[in-house]
Formats: C-alpha cells, sequence, structure tokens
C-alpha cells in the first residue's frame, strides 16, 4: 500500500513546486483559518481563571504564599485554591474551656523556617485615605519593584517608578492629570506631589498603567507611612526543590504555626490532596455558537479548498491522461491529487500553526486594549495547536476528495485532449438537489422556532437547563442546505449565463465562456458563495450579540450612574456635583432619585406589596424625565398614571384591578395612614433597569401627598458624548463614585467592527484568488482572443465581465445559504424579532461582485506569453 503512495507523493510535490503561485493561492486559504483558529484557541487558554491565571492574582510571580498565624502550632489546608488554617495545640482557660495556645506574631522570623537561599517580602495589604480634592483614594502597600510581585493586579508601573520611600506613591495618569502633576508633555512634574486630607503629602514619583475598573488608586511602599498595621503575610521565593521537599517545608512551618501555600497547589491541585471549585455549568448557547462556528468553517475551508484544486486539476489535466494512457488506473489518478491535497494540507497547517502562534503572541496588547483583560501568560497550548493544525490538514486532504474523483473517471482520451465531456443533463436542475435544500430549509425553520422558544428568557427562578439538540438540528439543516445549493450551482450558472444576452458584447461574451466552462465556474463560484455566507453569517452573529448586549444594558447609552455621598444633598451639593462632572464629561442632564421614609421613621422603606405571596418591590421617587428614561418615552399610559399621582411599575403581579398596595416597611405601627392603594400600570422596559433604581416609581408630588420624606438616592447624568474609565477615574478624584457601561459598550463596538473588517478583508482576499485561478485557467482563450484581434482593452474587459459573472453568482448562493441559516440560527439569543446585519447584507451584494469585476480586470495580462507548443 505504500509502495503505491510513494510516486504519488513525490509527484505531488513536484508539481505543487512547479505551481508556485497557485500553490501558494491555494495554502494561503489553507493556513489562514488554521492560524486564526490556533490564536483563538490560544487566547482562550491564555485567559482561563485557572492554573497561572489563578496564581499570579494571588500571589504574582511568587513560588509560595506565607501567613504568620497567632497560634503556635497549626494545621494547613487548601480548599478551592485557598489557604485554610486552624489552630492544633490546645489548653485549658480558668473556667475549663479549650483555648488554642497563643503566641505574639512578632517574634517569628519567617526567614529562619524556610530553607537556605529563599527569599520574602511583604504581600500587598491594603486601605483607603481620603485626599484633599475630596474623594477616597484605595491604598495598596506593595513592593512594586520586587519581581515576585510581577503579575499581581493594579500595580504595574507605566512611567516613572515604583516608590520606594515611605514619602513615595504612584497613581493613575488621569488621576495625576486632573491634579495638575503632569507636565505639558504628559510626564509627571519633578516636584508632583499628592496632598491628603489629613495635612500629609506623597511625592508621586511614577504613574500606573491603565485598569479596567475606575477609581482614585494610590500604590505605595509598604514602608509607607500611611501603612499603620502591616500585615503578616509574604510572598516567598523559594529555591529550586522537589515536591516532596516542598511538603516537608510545609509541614515544618505549619509546626512553627506559620501556614505556606505553595504555588504548586493551585498549579497541580490534585497532588496536594487539594479541593478544586465545582465546575461550572456547561453554557449550551455559547458551545452550540461556537461548534457551529467550527462547523461551518471546515465547510467553508474544504468548499474554497476545493474550489482552487478543481482548478488547479484541470491544468494538469494532460499530465493526468499521460499516467492513465502509461497504464495507471483511476485510483492513480486520484491517489496523485489525493497526494497534492495531503502535502499541501499538512505543509500549510504547520505554517499556518507557526503564524497563528505568532498572531497570538503580537495580538495581545491589541487584545489587551479592546477587552481590558491583562493575558498574564504566554503559554502555548500544544494539544490545541496540534488539533486545529490536524483538522487544517485534513481539510486539504478532504477538499482534494470530489476533483480526484470527478477526473478520475475521465477517459485517456479526454484527458489527453483537455476535454471534459458534457453528459445530458449535467446542468439541468435536478431534483434531489432541490429536495435538499428545500429540506434544509425546513430543518432550519423548525430548528429556529424551536431555539427561540427553548431559549427565550425564563421567569424568576427557572433554571431548567438548556437543550442542545435545537442548535444540533440547526447545524444540520445548515449542512443539507450548503450542500443543496452546491448541488446546484451547475443548474443556477446556466440560468444566469442567459441573461448576458441583455448585455454588450464583452458581458456576453464572458457569460457565455462562464456557462461553456461550467465545471471551471462552478468551482470559482462556490468558493464566493462559502465566503459571501460567511461574511453575512458573521454579521448576523455581531448584530445578534451587540442586540443581546444593548439588551442587557442596565442604563441609557453615554450617561452615568452617581452614587451619593452618605450625607444627604442639599441644593448647593447639588449645584457642584453637576458642576464637577460637566467640567470632567462635558455637558450633562442630571435626573435625580430619592427614597421614601415616614416623618417619624428615618430608616423606614416604601414598598410595593401584592396580595400574592413573596411579590414585592422597593419604590422610589422620580422625575418624569428619569422615568422616560427607563421605561421609555413610548409608554404614555404610565407616563399618564404617574401623573396622575399612581405607581408605575415592571412587576405585573403588584398590578391587580389598575391598582398597587404601597406600604411603609420598618414603620412603627403600620397603620391605615401607612398603607395606600394608589393606581398603577404595569409596563415591560425597553432595556434591564439597573437594580438601583427599584422596580416600581412615584412622583415627588405623589410623596408629598402620601406626608413622606424624600432622602437623596441615585441619579442619572446624560452626557453628550461617551464615557471612558478615565472619565470615571477623575470623578473619583472628587469624590464622585460613578458607574457607566459605556467603556464596555465601546469595547465590545470595536471588536465588532475588528470582526466585520475582518471578515470583509477575507472576503476581499477569497474573491481575488477565485478570480486569479479561475481565469488562469483561460489563458488559452485569451490567446485565440489575441489572434483574431481582441486588443488588450477588449480582453481586460471580457476578463471583468468573467469576475462580475462570478462575483453575481457567489453572493446570490451565498445569500441563499446565509439569510434562511441567519435568521434561524441567531435565535439562540434568545431576544424576540432578529436583528438584521443589513451593512453585511449590502456590502455582499454590491461589494462581492465589483471586487470580482475589479479582480478580473486585474489578473487579465496585457501581454500574453506562449501557452502551449504544439511543435
Amino acid at each position: 500500500m505504500l509502495s503505491r503512495w510513494r510516486p504519488a507523493l513525490r509527484m505531488a510535490w513536484r508539481e505543487l513546486r512547479r505551481r508556485k503561485v497557485r500553490t501558494a493561492l491555494t495554502m494561503l486559504l489553507v493556513a489562514l483559518p488554521v492560524a486564526v483558529g490556533i490564536t483563538a484557541s490560544l487566547v482562550r487558554h491564555n485567559t482561563g481563571w485557572e492554573g497561572e491565571q489563578q496564581a499570579r492574582a494571588i500571589m504574582g510571580s511568587a513560588d509560595a504564599l506565607v501567613v504568620v498565624t497567632p497560634f503556635e502550632k497549626i494545621k494547613v489546608a487548601f480548599p478551592y485554591g485557598d489557604l485554610q488554617t486552624k489552630p492544633a495545640t490546645f489548653t485549658r482557660g480558668e473556667s475549663g474551656e479549650r483555648l488554642p495556645v497563643r503566641r505574639d506574631r512578632s517574634s517569628v522570623t519567617v526567614e529562619a523556617l524556610l530553607p537556605e537561599g529563599s527569599r520574602v517580602t511583604p504581600a500587598p495589604t491594603f486601605g483607603d485615605q481620603a485626599i484633599s480634592s475630596g474623594g477616597v483614594a484605595f491604598v495598596t502597600f506593595v513592593d512594586a519593584a520586587d519581581p515576585m510581585t510581577a503579575g499581581l493586579q493594579g500595580i504595574e508601573i507605566g512611567a516613572g517608578r515604583a516608590p520606594a520611600r515611605a514619602d513615595e506613591a504612584a497613581i493613575p495618569e488621569p488621576m495625576a492629570d486632573e491634579l495638575g502633576l503632569l507636565d505639558a508633555s504628559g510626564s509627571l512634574q519633578t516636584d508632583a506631589t499628592l496632598q491628603l486630607l489629613n495635612g500629609q503629602a506623597l511625592r508621586v514619583v511614577g504613574l500606573l498603567k491603565p485598569q479596567p475598573y475606575n477609581a482614585a488608586r494610590i500604590v505605595a511602599s509598604p514602608r509607607s507611612v500611611l501603612n499603620r498595621h502591616p500585615g503578616s503575610t509574604l510572598l516567598v521565593d523559594l529555591p529550586p526543590m522537589s515536591r516532596q521537599s516542598t511538603r516537608d517545608v510545609v509541614s515544618s512551618l505549619a509546626d512553627a504555626g506559620v501556614a505556606m501555600m505553595p504555588r504548586d497547589v493551585i498549579l497541580h491541585p490534585a497532588a496536594w490532596n487539594a479541593r478544586v471549585p465545582p465546575a461550572s455549568p456547561v453554557d449550551v448557547a455559547s458551545v452550540a455558537v461556537g461548534a457551529l462556528v467550527v462547523m461551518f468553517g471546515l465547510i467553508e475551508v474544504v468548499l474554497i479548498v476545493g474550489s482552487a484544486f478543481a482548478v488547479g486539476a484541470r491544468r494538469q489535466i494532460r499530465e493526468l491522461g499521460l499516467l492513465s494512457a502509461s497504464g495507471g488506473a483511476p485510483g492513480d489518478v486520484r491517489r496523485v491529487l489525493l497526494a497534492q491535497g495531503l502535502v499541501l494540507g499538512a505543509v500549510a497547517a504547520v505554517l499556518g500553526a507557526a503564524a497563528g502562534i505568532g498572531l497570538f503572541r503580537a495580538a495581545i496588547p491589541l487584545y489587551e486594549s479592546f477587552t481590558d483583560r491583562t493575558v498574564w501568560t504566554r503559554d502555548i497550548d500544544w494539544a490545541s495547536v496540534v488539533a486545529v493544525a490536524s483538522l487544517g490538514a485534513l481539510s486539504g486532504l478532504l477538499a482534494a476528495l470530489f476533483p480526484a474523483w470527478s477526473i478520475s473517471r475521465l477517459t485517456p482520451v479526454a484527458a489527453l485532449s483537455g476535454r471534459f465531456p458534457i453528459r445530458p443533463g449535467e446542468s439541468a436542475a435536478h431534483r434531489p438537489a432541490f429536495t435538499l435544500v428545500g429540506t434544509g430549509l425546513l430543518v432550519l425553520v423548525i430548528s429556529g422556532l424551536w431555539m427561540a422558544r427553548e431559549f427565550a428568557p425564563k421567569p424568576n427562578g427557572d433554571f431548567t437547563p438548556k437543550s442542545p439538540l435545537p442548535a444540533a438540528m440547526g447545524g444540520l439543516g445548515l449542512l443539507l442546505l450548503v450542500a443543496g445549493t452546491v448541488w446546484s450551482a451547475p443548474y443556477v450558472i446556466r440560468r444566469v449565463a442567459a441573461l448576458g444576452r441583455l448585455l454588450p458584447l464583452s458581458g456576453r461574451f464572458a457569460f457565455r465562456d462562464a456557462a461553456r466552462h461550467r465545471f471551471r465556474t462552478a468551482a470559482a463560484a462556490i468558493a464566493l458563495m462559502i465566503t459571501a455566507a460567511g461574511a453575512v453569517l458573521t454579521g448576523f452573529v455581531v448584530t445578534s450579540a451587540s442586540a443581546a448586549s444593548a439588551a442587557g444594558s442596565a442604563l441609557p447609552p453615554h450617561s452615568l450612574l452617581i452614587y451619593p455621598r452618605d450625607t444627604p444633598r442639599d441644593a448647593e451639593q447639588t449645584r457642584s456635583l453637576v458642576s464637577t462632572v460637566e467640567r470632567v464629561v462635558g455637558d450633562v442632564t442630571v435626573l435625580n432619585s430619592y427614597q421614601a421614609v415616614g416623618a417619624d421613621a428615618p430608616r423606614s422603606q416604601l414598598i410595593a406589596r401584592s396580595h400574592r405571596r413573596g411579590s414585592a418591590a422597593g419604590v422610589a421617587v422620580v422625575d418624569e424625565g428619569l422615568l422616560s428614561q427607563l421605561i421609555g418615552s413610548h409608554h404614555t399610559e404610565a407616563l399618564q398614571t404617574f401623573r396622575n399621582g399612581g405607581v408605575v411599575t415592571t412587576e405585573r403581579a403588584l398590578v391587580r384591578d389598575s391598582t398597587a398596595p404601597l406600604l411603609l416597611d420598618g414603620a412603627r405601627g403600620r397603620g391605615d395612614d401607612q398603607r395606600w392603594e394608589l393606581p398603577a400600570t404595569a409596563v415591560t422596559p425597553p432595556r434591564k433597569i439597573s437594580g438601583e433604581f427599584m422596580r416600581a416609581w412615584i412622583s415627588e408630588q405623589t410623596a408629598a401627598n402620601l406626608g413622606l420624606r424624600t432622602r437623596p438616592y441615585v441619579s442619572i447624568a446624560l452626557t453628550s458624548r461617551p464615557v471612558t474609565n478615565e472619565d470615571l477615574t477623575r470623578l473619583a478624584v472628587y469624590g464622585i463614585d460613578a458607574r457607566s457601561e459605556d467603556p464596555p459598550d465601546q469595547n465590545w463596538r470595536s471588536i465588532s467592527l475588528s470582526a466585520i473588517a475582518a471578515a470583509g478583508l477575507l472576503t476581499a482576499l477569497v474573491v481575488g484568488m477565485a478570480v486569479a485561478l479561475s481565469a488562469a485557467e483561460g489563458r488559452s482563450d485569451l490567446a485565440t482572443l489575441a489572434a483574431v484581434g481582441a486588443g488588450p482593452w477588449r480582453r481586460r474587459s471580457l476578463g471583468a465581465m468573467h469576475g462580475l459573472f462570478l462575483g453575481l453568482v457567489g453572493s446570490a448562493l451565498g445569500l441563499a445559504v446565509s439569510l434562511p441559516a441567519g435568521l434561524a440560527l441567531t435565535q439562540i439569543d434568545g431576544l424576540a424579532g432578529t436583528a438584521m446585519p443589513w451593512l453585511s447584507l449590502t456590502a455582499t451584494v454590491v461589494a462581492v461582485p465589483l471586487l470580482g469585476a475589479l479582480a478580473g480586470w486585474a489578473v487579465t495580462p496585457t501581454k500574453l506569453s506562449l501557452v502551449r507548443r504544439t511543435a
């Protein structure tokens, strides 16, 4: 068996080396998805909360975490990646109770208990400090310059140096800028000083790297004047030792009342009998989406590369005819083409794997800036790399199957003449093809309806697991639809080519020639079909995810949720707050909410409680502008109820006979003067409402009519531009505790645009390749045209019309696949209706034919070279 494959592999290698341009293009089609798949796999592997990520969050780059306990001897356990201690020696108190033996922690010298060559540094401790501008800064006491602290969240120095002296500190750049500590170039001033509210001053020597959360932060040395309560936890750098030696150290330290958790406990919990957290429930939606993406990606690669192989196989048809004429069997011809697919797929998979690893390393800063997540590790998951690369190599082999099977059926005479005999009915409408298309559409409709019901929002407390069956059915429907569309491609080509009679000369000739060479045309059109379908489905995914993100957003776009200080805000404090927010963010409109309390019960709370057990909601006092933002201005009936002194709520169970009962919870007596029945209207809000705003609302006038007092609660500031994390940090400098959903929305928008741009770039690349490969086979036809007097511009116009034909057929078939699949499969988001990706649809309909025409024009040479020598 191997002896038959050796000559086939040699011939395949020789052919691939001869056709360098075609080989490079086809290899690129295989290597690109391999590189993307490996990059995505490595990003997921290095951002999961397990192993090294968890270790860095707990102990940075240290080998162990050590805690000095107040007990003379302890027992140590490691539950769920944490350190747990309990005393091991006890004594009896005066009354006979059992008491652990204690000692003074300061009497313990940890360095003396550790192996020789060990080094220690204090673990981070935390506090807070009021600054003179009015805010409260979160302080981290840590030696940020020590290598053992590398990886700890929020202490990375972006400019300057780490604080080392007792009067030094590092702060975020937006905080330094807001306090006027930066010069015109954006660097720290030489005399930059942070003034604290207690009169102390810290010299600012470093700027912290941006973090995905907003706060006024200070990083100071453990020796800082602010650190009045140094911790008893240390980070330890151990000398190289075996696991058993490490166990002995843990045991000896426990006998001395010192607990140590080695890094190896987190990396290999089973070796330490450490309990691990229970596995989180499987997210069926994520798994289903991932499986569908992998399946469609594999289909796309196989069809695109298969189309390139089909065109390439026709270029060597005469050589394969010589093999048949020399005594080669059809199986030998198949082996030659399969060997080409195997060699090309294997080489492309290796190159794609190398490119994927390099892309992962290079794209980490971009990923961190988009997602506000730090990728601390750069591990290569070789199992995933090998799996994805093997899948890519397999796709190359699968792509060669159909061309190998179809060409091996040719007779030697047909192969030597370079002609593909046209069989009767080859381009007719095949009933099985359209049966597959219809079955696929029916399956997609059923799966879409099933998914819409299965993944629709459930009532509170319903945690029934989702079934993966509708997603699997949708994948099957997509597979049937693609298979039927591919099978019917020759018929579609013939029907579209008939429209050429309405075009000028170049169009008529190009369309007729495309129909005459249906084998070549179908191969290129199928490549464009699956690429266009992939672009449209990417648009469906991005649009659906964006709609789901908007539906889950608890705040309006371009807004701040502002929490009040401990003391109530009077009119002057409110004006000061608005002035500060406007200075940082720009023009704002502030909408306030209040808590309603009894006149003589300041700790009471106004709630709405229905007659049905368990149905209750807090009631907030708001103005009409804020209510319109929460429920939408289209709820005119609810707004009228609000103006007339009624209650508006999102809990329909609270409303019965158009009324809702209100009462003061926590008030003494709860008499009739503390219970009310008010007119009520229940509404469905357009988006999720932040929990701070309660679920029922009344007006200030209604609260006054009920004899209730109000005190400031939370406010929304509607801004004229998107809010950034820097804005939130600047506001925290002045003591304004605010939250906004604009930063994650901006990150999501950047990711979405990047995905659409990548899909567009890949579409343009595949269109160019498919048209170029198809045009390369028609070089002999161009030579014939040149011989009968067709000039360069005429030949280029023919090439452009040929590319236009491929683009029209490819985009039409792509839409036929992607539209029903996208409408059905995006029901997995659980939202009502479907968000249509009009940008992707328009771009596919317009850009693919135009790109095809442009590529056909560009790849048609003005000067022809020798295409065949006959004597």
